[in-house]
């Protein structure tokens, strides 16, 4: 039995910017649920402790609390896990533990997990920094632990997130939702295709003319959701609780968080964290963190150049080459884009950052915290950035907490060498 686990974040979080730049890579959402969730569900009776990057500490303390931050048990044996684990289901079955030290590793020699006790854990407290490393770890411990290869998967980047979506979207259905529940008001003129794949939250409305088509895969509408007449909804598909869709369609693959407001457009293989807006928007293979708003007629594409074996992606402080050929919009907390603006494949926009040239064409790269004034950019103080925000997400009647303000002065002020215009990418 495994009494503690212990889930860290390691160095490949910089892969994920600027996703991860106002939360750990395991609070990063797949399907349903997030990482975390999907590695804690497979160990329900252990106790549950955090490592985090230094300044998150306090964030990551509202959103999970009760939880320790950073605090190491060095009492028991504890179950270390990569916080980039997209566990299997036999990933329990995978880990040989018998009470003995040991590091379980992929194929690339990354750390996927490790069971360590007392001794060996004061040696792992005494290496916790802002981040580990596979190196350090395997390092550390390779003449005190034995070392087991285990088939499981570490994502990578942002396009293994949403190249998993629909898997993940049908595998936490069956982990952890009843199917063919009905608990909200499904109008007589709505149509439900094979319905034993359906879910309806408390308080839900489908209203007629809606259809909900589960043939492919589950779908999920969470509590107080109104879906209005002539949208389309194909699963695998999960609406947050407190969403509302008119006339759209959201295919599959499409995981949508809560209080989203979802107008005329289409999404599909794409994640929104919540608190989000599209109007008469095209969203493919994209990735939006928390209150992101896409006004009027912005379209994002996701086909990258076919005559090209290697895309080059911009993510902050490198560029990394893939063989995807897929990808669209990976999209920083409070961001905007305005109207009528074409977002090319593969584009990257940063935390708080405010793209507003209507007819225009998007920047592959846009660091945080940037601002578009006419055909001209600017870098944004942070008292504009806190007055921004503040109104807009008081539209949304959303108010930001201490530590997110805080959290948000802290990245403005160590992101000041990369928050330039010279940075931005077209």
């Amino acid at each position: 039995m495994i009494n503690n686990i212990f889930i860290f974040e390691d160095e490949k979080y910089s892969n994920f910017l600027p996703l991860t730049q106002m939360r750990p890579v395991y609070d990063l959402i797949c399907g349903i649920s997030p990482l975390i969730a999907k590695i804690v569900r497979q160990l329900p009776e252990a106790n549950i402790s955090l490592h985090c990057r230094g300044h998150l500490k306090n964030i990551v303390k509202q959103n999970h609390t009760g939880i320790g931050v950073n605090h190491l048990n060095t009492g028991l044996g504890c179950l270390i896990v990569n916080g980039r684990l997209l566990p299997s289901e036999k990933f329990c079955a995978n880990l040989l533990l018998d009470g003995r030290d040991r590091l379980f590793i992929s194929q690339d020699d990354e750390i996927i997990a490790g069971y360590l006790n007392t001794d060996n854990l004061y040696e792992l407290r005494d290496i916790l920094d802002d981040t580990l490393s596979s190196h350090k770890i395997i390092n550390t411990f390779r003449n005190r632990t034995e070392i087991s290869h285990i088939n499981e998967k570490l994502i990578e980047y942002p396009w293994d997130i949403l190249n998993a979506c629909s898997g993940q979207i049908v595998r936490d259905f069956q982990d952890a939702v009843p199917m063919g529940i009905v608990k909200g008001d499904v109008h007589v003129n709505a149509t439900v295709l094979d319905e034993y794949k359906l879910y309806v939250g408390d308080g839900a409305r489908i209203l007629p003319g809606v259809t909900l088509d589960c043939e492919k895969g589950p779908v999920y509408i969470g509590d107080h959701c109104l879906i209005k007449p002539h949208t389309y909804i194909e699963g695998p598909a999960y609406i947050g609780k407190f969403s509302e869709i008119a006339n759209s369609r959201i295919l599959a693959g499409s995981s949508i968080g809560p209080n989203s407001v979802i107008n005329n457009s289409e999404t599909s293989n794409s994640i929104l964290h919540g608190y989000s807006s599209l109007d008469h928007n095209c969203l493919r293979s994209s990735y939006l963190a928390d209150c992101v708003n896409l006004q009027s007629q912005t379209f994002t594409q996701d086909l990258l150049d076919l005559f090209n074996k290697e895309p080059t992606f911009h993510l902050p402080g490198a560029e990394v080459e893939s063989d995807e050929k897929r990808l669209g919009l990976i999209c920083g907390d409070f961001a905007s884009v305005g109207a009528q603006i074409n977002i090319p494949a593969g584009s990257s926009l940063g935390v708080a950052s405010r793209l507003t040239a209507d007819h225009s064409t998007a920047p592959r790269y846009t660091p945080c915290f940037i601002q578009q004034n006419g055909d001209a950019f600017e870098e944004m103080s942070i008292k504009e950035t806190l007055d921004i925000l503040e109104y807009t997400l008081g539209l949304k009647e959303v108010e930001l907490t201490a530590v997110e303000k805080d959290l948000i002065e802290t990245i403005h002020d160590f992101l000041g060498s990369e928050r330039k215009v010279s940075k931005i990418i077209y």
